[in-house]
């Protein structure tokens, strides 16, 4: 996830590169904390790189190894908005899930990240 936002953050879109990013973290899905996805997300969606491999397992329910719920409010708001813009909604469902039960953790930029993402 590291790579993808240096990348992202140099705009660098290696698009070979992002691609395979995006394969090869599919296995490792179970790993990722909510940082690491917001950040891979975050780097896909700034890039505009095809990430379907990776947004194809990606639930954020729990049932893909991942548990949004455990995720800090700004991964939370981070997630919801490279979604939003990549715009891609599967996930969506349990990234409410997550944030709803975490709202009252969440700072005023997060919130505006998160209600702009969901409109």
């Amino acid at each position: 996830s590291n790579m993808a936002w240096s990348y992202a953050k140099l705009q660098q879109n290696n698009v070979p590169l992002m691609t395979a990013l995006a394969a090869s973290a599919v296995p490792l899905l179970k790993e990722f904390g909510g940082q690491d996805i917001s950040n891979m997300l975050w780097a896909f969606a700034q890039l505009a790189v095809d990430a379907s491999p990776f947004l194809a397992a990606l639930r954020l329910d729990g049932t893909d190894g991942t548990d949004a719920r455990r995720w800090a409010p700004q991964a939370l708001s981070n997630t919801a908005w490279a979604l939003a813009v990549l715009q891609y909604s599967q996930s969506l469902d349990g990234l409410a899930t997550a944030s709803a039960l975490r709202i009252s953790e969440f700072r005023a930029q997060e919130l505006s990240s998160l209600a702009w993402s969901f409109a």
